[in-house]
């Protein structure tokens, strides 16, 4: 009987899952964010109206006065001073705002194409028509009396960790190389000694 050929599947949907996962967090962060961005935004936009309003409210008081003094002139220039500096702190919003927009985009690209190739592994079957697939499948008659295996709590947190189809793999490799069997120790790296 041949034996497991490696982890390789399990180690790859392991990564898949994790970097689907920090994609979503890293995305929520970015919305939250974002959100932030879009009202300071509104809230200096309607600073600037309000301001807006007032100067030009101004200036045709001003204009109606046949009476000018030199308070109204400072008073105008202080408001259009007020005026530069809000309309260049909604420009400076707005670049802000669009930096996290063009990375939510990329992170959404990316999350769509990593959805897209697990969806395209499962429909291919990829994970049944792995080399070794068709001895896995083979039903093993048991030489002696079974044992059933005492797995440990890790071991079962990672399994839950698992995709559905990688746990059953998983649990068949443990038990192989719980066995000693000697195909599965093939594909198996040696560990180092610190001797």
């Amino acid at each position: 009987m041949r034996g497991y050929t490696g982890f390789g599947p399990v180690l790859r949907a392991a990564r898949q899952a994790r970097h689907r996962a920090a994609a979503a967090g890293s995305h929520r962060r970015g919305v939250a964010v974002l959100g932030e961005k879009k009202r300071a935004l509104r809230e200096t936009e309607e600073a600037l109206g309000t301001v807006s309003a007032e100067l030009e409210m101004a200036r045709r008081t001003a204009e109606a006065d046949a009476h000018e003094t030199r308070a109204p002139a400072r008073f105008d220039a202080e408001k259009e001073a007020a005026l530069r500096r809000l309309r260049a702190q909604v420009e400076g919003l707005k670049v802000e705002i669009g930096e996290p927009q063009s990375e939510r985009r990329q992170l959404r690209k990316l999350l769509g194409d990593e959805r897209k190739k697990l969806a395209a592994l499962s429909e291919s079957g990829a994970f049944a028509t792995s080399p070794g697939a068709a001895e896995e499948a083979a039903v093993v008659e048991p030489a002696g009396r079974p044992t059933l295996p005492a797995y440990t709590d890790a071991f079962r947190k990672r399994l839950a960790s698992l995709a559905p189809p990688l746990a059953p793999k998983a649990i068949l490799v443990a038990g192989r190389i719980a066995s000693y069997e000697a195909a599965i120790w093939r594909h198996a790296k040696p560990c180092r000694r610190s001797d």
